[in-house]
């Protein structure tokens, strides 16, 4: 009885020891396939973060251009429990770009990401690609297409109009702003420097003290503008003004310039009595004074009217 309970038990175990050993071996087998999945999903992990476009998304100035893209992004990044005001304020990209334009550079100025690629510092080409998402920058560029393929000739032709553009430019850098307005509404309309000179919202004012027992210096009701404008003097209450004194400095609206340099108008001054006149040693691309010739009694008005030109073109 001993050696059969002897035999059975033995035969069990053997039989237990076997299937511990098949069962280990499958465990091991799919352990072993396990390490070779996760080594060979790492290695292609690793072959996809060093593949090139990658590689190029992760530069900074490709960073910037995404940045400048997702400035003009309305939605929300995270799911929100209530939605919540998501209009964004249209940026002032004038005064900023005017700020900004001078110091660009070539290659660009990059911008500055942490390990985890958020923004510390945003670069140059973030202002470029935000600058693409304003709709008139959108409606110019959707402009250029034509509904006809362009000939050879005519690609030449915008090739040359875009590049020569840019270089008369850059000979012309010394223009105001006022003056580049000018000249495109010259342009458009053949009329002379409307919105310039001839613009009653860039009046000539007064400037600096008044002269000795002058009270004021005021424009006559109407539109003022550089090119014509009218005045009135009124002397002290108590003194007369003596003759000879300089009344007053009337600063132009804009300053007067022709091509790269400033420009000194020519003055024509009009009073009942001729007796108010602006010399021309006073007289300046910025502003002009006036004086009086004979005196002006006390608490008396003396109306005169100015005309100022360029004599050329401008």
């Amino acid at each position: 009885m001993t050696e059969n309970l002897t035999g059975a038990l033995t035969g069990m175990a053997l039989a237990a020891a076997a299937n511990w050993a098949r069962y280990d071996d499958d465990t091991q087998r799919r352990l072993r396939n396990q390490r070779l999945d996760v080594q060979a999903l790492s290695n292609q992990l690793a072959d996809m973060n060093s593949r090139g476009e990658v590689l190029r998304a992760r530069l900074p100035v490709a960073m910037d251009a995404v940045v400048g893209l997702a400035l003009a992004n309305t939605s929300l990044p995270a799911p929100q429990l209530i939605p919540t005001n998501t209009a964004l304020a249209r940026p002032d990209f004038v005064n900023r770009a005017q700020a900004a334009i001078t110091q660009m550079t070539w290659p660009p100025q990059p911008g500055v990401y942490d390990e985890r690629g958020m923004v510390k510092e945003v670069g140059e080409m973030t202002q470029t690609f935000l600058a693409l998402t304003y709709e008139e920058v959108r409606c110019f560029l959707e402009a250029l297409p034509q509904s006809q393929q362009p000939t050879a000739e005519c690609k030449r032709a915008i090739f040359f109009a875009a590049n020569s553009l840019t270089r008369a430019l850059c000979q012309m850098d010394t223009l105001t702003y006022e003056q580049f307005l000018a000249a495109w509404h010259r342009l458009f309309t053949g009329e002379s420097l409307l919105g310039l000179h001839a613009d009653p919202a860039k009046a000539p004012k007064v400037v600096g003290a008044l002269g000795t027992n002058v009270a004021s210096v005021a424009p006559m009701a109407g539109p003022q503008t550089d090119r014509a404008s009218r005045w009135r003097i009124t002397a002290n209450g108590a003194n007369p003004i003596s003759a000879g004194t300089p009344i007053a400095t009337i600063q132009w609206g804009s300053e007067w310039r022709y091509q790269n340099g400033p420009l000194q108008p020519a003055v024509a001054v009009g009073s009942a009595l001729n007796n108010i006149y602006a010399a021309p040693e006073g007289v300046t691309s910025n502003q002009v004074g006036i004086y009086n010739a004979v005196q002006i009694n006390a608490g008396a008005t003396v109306d005169f009217a100015m005309q100022a030109s360029s004599g050329v073109g401008d």
